[in-house]
């Protein structure tokens, strides 16, 4: 790595914020890859000195500077990757997210979600393949136009290579489907029909609100590794974005089998899923499958290759090292 340290600013477990997982996942990768690696927020500014941000590359949340936690330190001799920085001059709330860091650092890239593209109130985008180039299986390179280059990235299990267990398929199961996640009225109603159909075959769904009471991932592991079912759920946005959600990477690392209603995720790895279009078909199309170890066990091989925070931070080494 050029630069002299890693840098992930916000989020952290305390703050109850879903996206501390995710941060959590580049801390646990930087260390494990021997790299000077900080966690910080706001709260530490009083105990740092400003130039620990020199020559540093720094991972963040364009929301966590901008709102809840503001200071971050920005530096002309580094390089910052922005997750959901957004380019839609429409937001009212996030007119230019860009000119939060233009002339004011070495270098920032816009970290955007993989897939086809994205449309909600940050992003308007579509990912145009004769423009970008392939980094790994889970990340992408763009030349940008507007002072700022763009990176595409899925995230990741938030354990380590090493921590992949494959006899965790093994474990004992639980009738139940355990949901450590947001569910509010946007997504609600994906889970109406999931719920009842567990209910058909005596399966309890049991769920956890990060925001209410956050878990740490142990503890998530435990419940997910000892669940029947372990499903994501996905709305209009990220089925039309190709999102691959984390949450699915990690149930499978875990042990448990793939559940979900993504088209993109069926297509990183095919049969070796359970697939449906809707919730409620989702709990059959995983009983039909739940004993099929291979499956599990090749998805776990799989993720273990290419789609740990250490595949990740390795990416964003690369881009930050060889593409500029």
């Amino acid at each position: 790595m050029k630069h002299k340290r890693l840098i992930i600013w916000g989020y952290k477990p305390d703050t109850g914020h879903t996206h501390s997982y995710i941060h959590y996942g580049y801390y646990i990768a930087g260390k494990s890859l021997n790299l000077e690696t900080h966690w910080l927020d706001t709260r530490d500014l009083s105990r740092i000195d400003p130039s620990l941000f020199d020559d540093a590359l720094v991972i963040t949340e364009h929301y966590a500077p901008l709102r809840v936690s503001p200071g971050m330190p920005l530096s002309k001799t580094s390089t910052y990757f922005v997750h959901y920085m957004g380019n839609r001059k429409d937001n009212p709330e996030n007119p230019d997210g860009a000119s939060m860091y233009r002339d004011k650092v070495g270098r920032f890239l816009d970290f955007r979600y993989n897939g086809y593209g994205w449309n909600d109130k940050n992003y308007d985008y579509v990912i145009d393949k004769s423009k970008v180039t392939k980094i790994s299986e889970g990340s992408s390179f763009e030349k940008g136009t507007d002072g700022y280059d763009i990176f595409y990235s899925i995230f990741a299990t938030d354990i380590l290579p090493d921590q992949i267990n494959f006899d965790d398929v093994n474990i004992p199961k639980e009738r139940k489907s355990f949901f450590a996640g947001t569910i509010r009225q946007d997504n609600a109603y994906l889970f109406e029909p999931f719920v009842k159909a567990l209910s058909e075959n005596n399966i309890k769904f049991v769920h956890n609100s990060p925001w209410d009471n956050p878990l740490s991932p142990d503890e998530i592991r435990k419940h997910i590794s000892t669940s029947l079912i372990a499903a994501d759920l996905r709305g209009e946005v990220w089925q039309k974005g190709g999102y691959v959600p984390c949450r699915t990477l990690k149930n499978i690392s875990y042990g448990a089998l793939g559940v979900t209603n993504s088209i993109a995720v069926k297509e990183m790895f095919g049969d070796n899923v359970a697939y449906a279009d809707n919730p409620y078909d989702m709990v059959y199309a995983a009983l039909n499958k739940i004993n099929d170890k291979k499956a599990i066990l090749d998805s776990m091989a799989y993720v273990k290759e290419h789609h740990t925070y250490i595949n990740r931070v390795n990416d964003i080494i690369d881009v930050s090292d060889n593409y500029v």
